[in-house]
């Protein structure tokens, strides 16, 4: 996996977060364009991006091992199990059946399969990000999806590979 340069790690509210700064820049437009009901975060981390992603709509994040989490917060739902669990997959089915934009984001730790596994219950305007593009995710990890449900990449993303966000995200059709 590439390193990061390092002027480009970044902090949100004093806590390192695993993005860069041109990503929270980018995930921020992208949020506020689309105005998502709901963000379901697969891959918690130190929960710092659990908690900018609640400035825009209540955040449902899953994570297999939540030793990592700083502490709870507001308009946050913290689960830990695996994203591949049945029980999980029906909670995560619910949550974007609901009548609302659901923005989903894939960064665990396999963001291939977590696309593969939740793009199909998408809803026609809801948004599939995942971070690590071209380092834990490649284009042939979702080829098949790719095709099959032919989601729409969003404008932005040719800005957001100039900017070394190591982000990828998709509309659904």
């Amino acid at each position: 996996m590439p390193k990061i340069d390092d002027s480009l790690k970044a902090t949100y509210g004093g806590d390192w977060i695993q993005q860069t700064w041109t990503g929270l820049f980018c995930l921020e437009c992208v949020l506020t364009k689309y105005k998502p009901g709901v963000i379901i975060e697969l891959g918690t981390g130190y929960g710092s991006l659990s908690r900018f992603f609640a400035m825009f709509a209540p955040v449902h994040t899953w994570d297999i091992d939540n030793t990592k989490l700083i502490k709870e917060y507001p308009n946050i739902t913290y689960c830990n199990s695996d994203v591949f669990a049945e029980t999980t997959k029906l909670k995560i089915f619910n949550l974007i059946a609901q009548p609302r934009r659901t923005f989903l984001f894939c960064d665990g730790g396999n963001k291939g399969g977590e696309m593969n596994t939740y793009a199909p219950l998408l809803k026609t305007g809801d948004l599939l990000f995942a971070h690590d593009w071209k380092s834990d995710v490649h284009i042939g990890h979702i080829t098949d999806m790719l095709v099959k449900l032919r989601p729409a990449p969003i404008s932005e993303q040719a800005e957001f590979d100039r900017l070394k966000t190591r982000l990828v995200g998709f509309v659904m059709r």
